[in-house]
């Protein structure tokens, strides 16, 4: 199976959709969309962009480019840090002012935020953003 078609079948069940849903909210006949998963086709670049913007994450992620890493990283280092400090995703969210939906995609590893809401992140963590993306072991 390609990582396209594992990447996908992930992003849809983590977002608790049917084959036939996703295919319907992307614009193509179930079929199609089983093709894609099962790793027998794989969509043209419009469609592409199509699915990455419908999930929110980037065509690198969605390809199983390097950012797969990064955000694999990050997503482990958030869940630790918030784990460490007793909190829900619910609380700091609130603290960000944003909403858990947002804050639970970064923890899930489905997206990473962009570069001032990661200098936000490493503010609130007391941490480098180098540390929160897995690039520094230490935390400052």
């Amino acid at each position: 199976m390609s990582v396209f078609a594992e990447q996908l079948k992930t992003l849809r069940k983590k977002n608790s959709l049917t084959q036939k849903e996703l295919a319907e909210k992307v614009g193509v006949k179930q079929n199609s969309y089983a093709n894609w998963e099962n790793g027998n086709r794989e969509p043209n670049i419009e469609m592409l962009v199509r699915i990455a913007d419908y999930f929110d994450v980037s065509l690198d992620y969605l390809l199983g480019g390097k950012m797969k890493n990064i955000t694999e990283e990050f997503s482990l280092c958030l869940k630790k840090l918030r784990m460490k400090r007793k909190l829900s995703q619910k609380q700091i969210a609130e603290e960000l002012k944003i909403s858990q939906q947002q804050y639970s995609k970064w923890e899930g590893g489905i997206i990473t935020p962009n570069a001032e809401t990661l200098v936000r992140l490493a503010d609130y963590f007391d941490v480098s953003v180098d540390y929160l993306l897995g690039r520094k072991i230490e935390r400052n």
